[in-house]
């Protein structure tokens, strides 16, 4: 009987206890404490996210300005700036133009196998070439070999 009644005296005071700690709750201190941690993560998050956005708005941007300067490349790649040495071009909603300036002096060139041997002049150039589409211009520089033939030597009658 003793036993039984140390157990319920045992367990009165365990739910005392209890009561108590609910009773008081969260300090004063500790709801500041918590609400000053949650305040620190969202704002490091909020920064996170406002950099990330805006690393992603240049990657996008850097992404258009390579696809430009690949399509204008490609426009560019049938252009002989011996023979036109400015002009522009138009594909669809693509404009591109150029100009171009010789940074190497000219030099003959045999092509083997040309059934009348008449030499090739060629040089380096520099082009500067203007890309827009739409509201996006982009200015960027080539190398370019220019060639022109020089006239055949006349045939032997």
């Amino acid at each position: 009987m003793r036993a039984t009644a140390r157990a319920a005296a045992s367990t009165s005071d365990s739910m005392a206890t209890l009561q108590k700690a609910r009773a008081a709750g969260f300090s004063l201190l500790e709801v500041i404490v918590a609400l000053a941690l949650l305040a620190s993560t969202g704002a490091a998050l909020f920064a996170w996210f406002g950099q990330s956005m805006s690393n992603s708005a240049a990657l996008r941007q850097r992404l258009q300005d390579a696809q430009l300067i690949q399509q204008a490349t490609g426009l560019m790649a049938n252009v002989n700036p011996a023979v036109q040495q400015d002009g522009e071009q138009q594909l669809s909603d693509l404009r591109v133009e150029w100009r171009s300036e010789r940074i190497a002096p000219e030099r003959a060139v045999s092509v083997l196998g040309s059934p009348d041997g008449a030499p090739w002049r060629v040089s380096l150039f520099k082009v500067t070439v203007r890309a827009q589409r739409g509201a996006d211009r982009l200015e960027f520089e080539l190398l370019k070999l220019g060639q022109r033939r020089m006239s055949a030597p006349a045939a032997a009658l």
